[in-house]
């Protein structure tokens, strides 16, 4: 090779930029994994939050509204709509405070995740999926009292005895706690998939290319590409 093509190939070379390594790659998975646990870590808090508020609200706040229309009247339909309402908002603001400052962090800088808009997409996305636990839920208990009548589950779990939890007649409350777990399960995963496609989108890979001898590869950036030309 002469002078000349060696001095082209140094300028080839330097202008090309280097493509994505594998240490790159096993740094951005490891970057999603850290961000799935963080967003479980905040997933746990949240619903433990929602159920203590949930059960504090049932339990001391609305307790003689519960009452109203005897056995399973029209008052507990109407205290419990109330307390779960109460309760998912209050969770779901923090939920939404947290996400934004510390689950999601490799989120493109064009997203604005701070407005109003993004707030209420937020709670949008999160009421769907709190449609979908209830469907999930009430699904749950449908088949364990079609299958076993006797058990006679409830989803007031404010009505079980600490004393029966640990007898036969516990046995509804650890179903409920069965079908709670999956039915968190299936919303956390609708919710981590929704928030990261709709609102903390991430920014977009470069575009790779490379010559088949595999001697040089270019990487050209979304940012490259609206640049317009001088």
């Amino acid at each position: 090779m002469t002078k000349e093509k060696k001095n082209m190939a140094k300028e080839v070379r330097a202008d090309v930029k280097a493509a994505p390594t594998d240490s790159k790659k096993e740094k951005h998975k490891k970057s999603r994994i850290l961000e799935i646990l963080r967003f479980v870590v905040v997933g746990v808090l949240c619903t433990l939050i929602d159920a203590v508020i949930f059960y504090v609200l049932m339990r001391f706040a609305f307790p003689k509204l519960a009452e109203q229309g005897g056995e399973d009247g029209w008052g507990g339909y109407v205290a419990w709509a109330i307390a779960t309402t109460i309760s998912f908002f209050l969770s779901c603001i923090v939920n939404y405070l947290l996400s934004r400052t510390w689950v999601y962090q490799n989120v493109d800088r064009k997203v604005n995740t701070k407005t109003p808009k993004a707030f209420w997409i937020y709670v949008g996305l999160a009421a769907i999926g709190w449609l979908l636990g209830v469907a999930i839920q009430e699904l749950g208990v449908w088949i364990c009292n079609r299958s076993w009548p006797d058990m006679n589950l409830s989803t007031n779990f404010v009505k079980v005895s600490w004393k029966e939890l640990w007898n036969g007649n516990g046995a509804a409350f650890w179903a409920f706690v069965v079908i709670f777990v999956i039915k968190t399960i299936c919303t956390m995963v609708y919710n981590y998939l929704t928030r990261k496609k709709i609102i903390f989108k991430a920014p977009k890979e470069p575009a790779t290319y490379g010559i088949p001898n595999g001697e040089m590869v270019v990487t050209i950036h979304s940012e490259d590409k609206e640049k317009p030309a001088s």
